[in-house]
């Protein structure tokens, strides 16, 4: 599984995924993504008051338990609320499960602006998806990159029994 981070900062604008047999951080050329549902949720972040990074369980609908915690303590226990998950150093996360044109399978993690184009893209309920082009953005001093993703139709994934050798 290759679990693809988006790279916003700057002259970035690409996802990337950790190769273990490399040792290192590797660009992934995105391509379509074939969809698997559900989407997961999950929140993440960084608690100024323990001086730690924070994570949830894995949820598919927002009326689910959500346990927001460190690794010391827990922060945050009940239905997902924006305010309360913020007060805490979190934020919430979107997690799309699938496989890529290669047949390999993907895990991609979005949060942010991000965030909000896919979930507005995943309301059509698609098949697949893919990234149509990448738009420059802007807030105060920071500049950052943001992907447009677009709906298409599933692929069909060359089967290995399929290939003659």
């Amino acid at each position: 599984m290759k679990y693809l981070k988006w790279k916003w900062a700057g002259d970035a604008g690409y996802f990337e995924f950790y190769d273990k047999e490399a040792g290192e951080n590797k660009k992934w050329t995105w391509n379509t993504i074939n969809l698997e549902y559900p989407v997961q949720y999950q929140v993440k972040g960084w608690n100024e008051d323990s001086n730690e990074e924070i994570f949830s369980n894995l949820i598919t609908k927002f009326d689910e338990p959500v346990t927001v915690r460190t690794k010391t303590k827990k922060l945050f226990e009940g239905r997902y609320s924006k305010a309360d998950v913020e007060a805490v150093g979190g934020r919430l996360h979107i997690i799309l499960r699938g496989k890529d044109s290669n047949g390999d399978d993907v895990q991609v993690e979005l949060k942010g602006t991000n965030y909000f184009n896919m979930s507005t893209l995943l309301k059509e309920k698609p098949e697949a998806i893919k990234i149509t082009w990448v738009e420059d953005g802007k807030k105060g001093a920071v500049k950052f990159k943001s992907p447009k993703f677009e709906a298409t139709k599933k692929m069909e994934l060359l089967q290995t029994e399929d290939i003659p050798f």
